[in-house]
């Protein structure tokens, strides 16, 4: 088989042989672009060196790819009670980092670092029993837990919330007054709640809050700090409000004066005798998902 010489050092040469294989031979005096002749025992052998190095390259490349999708964020994680916990998970909803942003200090920063390397349902799940051990689900408290994902796939943001609201629901059977609501954010939501160190969860709950008061504001940094509980149940309120005011008001707006028995401070709700507190009438919304929330009831 022919081959050129393509490059020369002092004991080695390179030549490209004529089925297009680059090959090391022994440089036996040649000069760059010397046509020779070398035997298929040697090309095939070098072929075989080739192939070797080839697929070792693909190995390399594989775990190069591989260890950057494992250290890459790619799911984000929010576990409101009272206390907050967010979790960072990578493509393999592996936990990279687990942070609490209460006050309480419920999980010390070794206990959330032990989560790490962990799957996310495990994380929730051990996340859950320290939540129950330290009595904030004891009979007459009264908290329920909102899990918030956001993904860069949104259906694999879906299967993750029902995933861990299957789990958390697992973990909090002996509690049954608990409602688990699951929501998708937006990673822009991620964002803007990093920026005022809550979750990303409780904030989309509050703005779910300022939607159902519809023109009636609220102070969303007070609402920030209230348990995840009270601002469902402020929510689930203005949407019974609202409803009450449009069946006795032919359609108007006065059903959202009603807002300030869920704000717990703004008064002058002119609305509210128009209501006739017929408050029962939407009972059946309370165990609804306010906005995006999916009740786990």
């Amino acid at each position: 088989m022919k081959a050129v010489i393509v490059n020369t050092k002092s004991r080695a040469a390179a030549a490209l042989s004529a089925d297009g294989l680059v090959i090391k031979i022994k440089n036996s005096n040649y000069e760059i672009g010397q046509v020779i002749e070398i035997n298929k025992k040697q090309s095939h052998k070098t072929r075989m060196l080739v192939v070797r190095a080839a697929a070792a390259a693909a190995v390399i490349a594989l775990c190069s790819a591989s260890a950057l999708a494992y250290y890459t964020p790619y799911s984000y994680v929010s576990l409101d009670v009272n206390p907050s916990f967010e979790y960072t998970l990578n493509y393999f909803d592996i936990v990279l980092s687990a942070r609490s942003l209460s006050d309480e200090l419920l999980l010390n920063s070794t206990e959330l670092n032990m989560l790490n390397n962990k799957n996310i349902r495990q994380a929730v799940t051990e996340t859950v029993e320290q939540i129950v051990e330290a009595g904030y689900f004891n009979e007459g408290a009264e908290n329920d837990i909102l899990i918030a994902v956001s993904s860069k796939n949104e259906k694999k943001a879906d299967r993750l919330a029902e995933s861990l609201q299957q789990s958390v629901k697992t973990g909090t059977e002996d509690n049954e007054n608990i409602e688990i609501n699951t929501s998708n954010i937006s990673k822009e939501l991620v964002k803007e709640a990093g920026d005022l160190g809550v979750s990303a969860g409780k904030l989309g709950l509050v703005e779910d809050l300022q939607e159902s008061a519809k023109e009636v504001e609220i102070d969303r940094e007070e609402w920030l700090q209230k348990p995840v509980k009270e601002i469902m149940d402020a929510i689930k309120e203005n949407k019974n409000d609202k409803g009450n005011g449009q069946s006795h008001n032919n359609g108007s707006n006065n059903g959202n004066n009603g807002q300030s028995h869920n704000n717990g401070s703004n008064n002058g709700n002119n609305g509210q005798s128009h209501d006739n507190e017929s408050n029962n009438d939407n009972n059946g919304q309370s165990h609804d998902k306010t906005g995006n929330n999916k009740n786990g009831s």
